[in-house]
């Protein structure tokens, strides 16, 4: 790994991840850079949300879809069993073409492409 301003050659994939012990919620982070962090999420445009079975951040997504419908935000939630974080870039997987292409419909309907 590389050195940077939260990493350390010595640092672990596992510590990239959680990050967080880094930020702590107390740390004025626009809610436009975390929407999560935002009081209140009504107001905001639909949003596609897809999480990865074995994802660290799945369980956040999740959640924060949750959080997005009970302040009126039209979600689309997509979850897709077996995958983990970053199983996109295995472009044969007939799981990550299912995938884009959900990803290709909602985008078309949000333009209103058809």
């Amino acid at each position: 790994m590389s050195d940077g301003w939260w990493l350390s050659s010595g640092s672990s994939c596992g510590e990239a991840v959680s990050a967080r012990r880094w930020v702590s919620p107390q740390d004025q982070v626009s809610h436009y850079a975390a929407p999560a962090r935002a009081e209140s999420l009504a107001g905001l445009p639909p949003a596609y949300i897809a999480t990865m079975q074995f994802d660290p951040m799945r369980d956040e997504g999740i959640l924060y879809a949750l959080r997005l419908l009970d302040a009126g935000v039209s979600v689309e939630l997509h979850s897709s069993p077996g995958t983990f974080h970053g199983s996109q870039v295995i472009a044969d997987a007939a799981v990550t073409q299912r995938e884009n292409t959900e990803m290709m419909v909602v985008l078309r309907r949000a333009l209103d492409l058809g």
